[in-house]
């Protein structure tokens, strides 16, 4: 296993003293009670999705994110071969990070988000082949063991949506020598009671492989703080 520290900065993000763009009062919620209860969190992301992108493109949330989240993604694979790599996007919302790896030459994309109202608007995307409405959990997904190359869960860990229980049904439906790349808040990750644990736990296990860890700058413009990468070979 290996750390780095990184050293990417994103364009047009905010300095200190320098104004901010006015916070969506959907996502203001969202960060203001980490530990929402996820009724509450889906409630919210109900009657946000319409103006979700467009609220992340005018009040400064399109910090690239995703991007990065994709870009990393895509240095897994060689260039030629992605458009035959079948990818799950965990949490996919919108299908923002969708749109990312389309960019990069993936085409064989599938997801899955709890709420129906954010992937009907992915779905408009036109960058899916299939979307999936369930929970992301320690339930059993609609699909096959060892169906996808690779599978990318960016912002989506927290007590009110995605936590540690999914792994062992994440590692179930990607193939062995398969990736897992997730992205979460420092903050977050050191309130997540066990996902450290969990990791580890399936690395002795030898479920997988923990290829690298590393920290970056400035998860969004709004909110102070770093996020870690983290990916995961599925053995």
């Amino acid at each position: 296993m290996t750390e780095t520290q990184g050293t990417e900065h994103r364009k047009g993000q905010g300095e200190v003293g320098k104004s901010q763009p006015k916070v969506s009062e959907h996502f203001a919620a969202l960060l203001s009670d980490l530990n929402m209860a996820v009724d509450d969190t889906q409630g919210i992301y109900s009657k946000w999705a319409q103006t979700y992108d467009e609220d992340l493109n005018e009040n400064g949330y399109n910090y690239g994110t995703p991007i990065l989240a994709a870009r990393h993604f895509a240095k897994l694979f060689q260039e030629g071969e992605r458009s035959n790599v079948k990818v799950l996007d965990v949490a996919a919302g919108t299908g923002v990070v969708g749109l990312e790896l389309k960019k990069r030459g993936f085409s064989d994309i599938d997801a899955v988000d709890a709420n129906q109202a954010m992937l009907d608007i992915a779905k408009s995307k036109q960058v899916y082949n299939r979307l999936i409405c369930d929970l992301i959990g320690s339930n059993s997904l609609d699909i096959q063991d060892d169906t996808y190359d690779g599978a990318v869960a960016t912002g989506c860990f927290s007590k009110s949506h995605v936590n540690q229980d999914c792994f062992h049904e994440l590692t179930r439906i990607i193939k062995p020598g398969g990736y897992l790349l997730i992205q979460i808040i420092s903050e977050v990750l050191e309130t997540l009671v066990g996902f450290e644990e969990a990791m580890e736990q399936l690395e002795k296990e030898n479920v997988w492989t923990i290829a690298k860890r590393e920290r970056f700058p400035d998860w969004h413009p709004h909110k102070a703080g770093d996020g870690m990468r983290i990916i995961c070979r599925i053995n």
